[in-house]
């Protein structure tokens, strides 16, 4: 494989805006990493920050309000969510409780996942509950 500089695109399943930049990689030409689909690009989670929104905390909120990022070995702002749009890994939906709840977005974790205020947790209705968790099983099988 060569390293070089190719035009990637990244567009935003959110916003729909795409970019595209010219990043140097080992990736070829005409390989996937060059044509990526997020869930919310940089500029949806800002826009998120400081507002309430409908989320998705996969297991019980962590004691203190705070998720561990193991990758760092250092506490994040908050606990961990997910959009109702956004994909979790895999290993953070085994075996764990799926929560529903609206919060306060306060940052973004080091897994670019939003993390929540703990303190501003508010019950949704089962409706609404619903309406995010057949979101999710759509997003879980695209």
């Amino acid at each position: 494989m060569i390293a070089g500089w190719i035009d990637h695109k990244e567009t935003c399943r959110n916003c729909g805006i795409v970019k595209i930049e010219n990043k140097f990689t080992y990736a070829y030409p005409g390989h996937p990493d060059q044509n990526i689909t997020v869930d919310f690009c940089w500029d949806c989670k800002q826009k998120m920050i400081g507002t309430r929104q409908i989320v998705v905390r996969y297991g019980n909120i962590p004691a203190g309000g705070k998720s561990y990022n193991y990758a760092t070995g250092s506490y994040e702002a908050g606990a961990s969510c997910y959009f109702p749009a956004m994909g979790a890994r895999p290993e953070f939906r085994c075996g764990r409780p799926r929560l529903v709840f609206s919060a306060i977005v306060i940052n973004t974790g080091g897994d670019d996942e939003p993390v929540i205020d703990a303190n501003t947790i508010q019950a949704v209705d089962k409706k609404e509950r619903r309406r995010v968790l057949a979101k999710q099983t759509r997003v879980f099988n695209r």
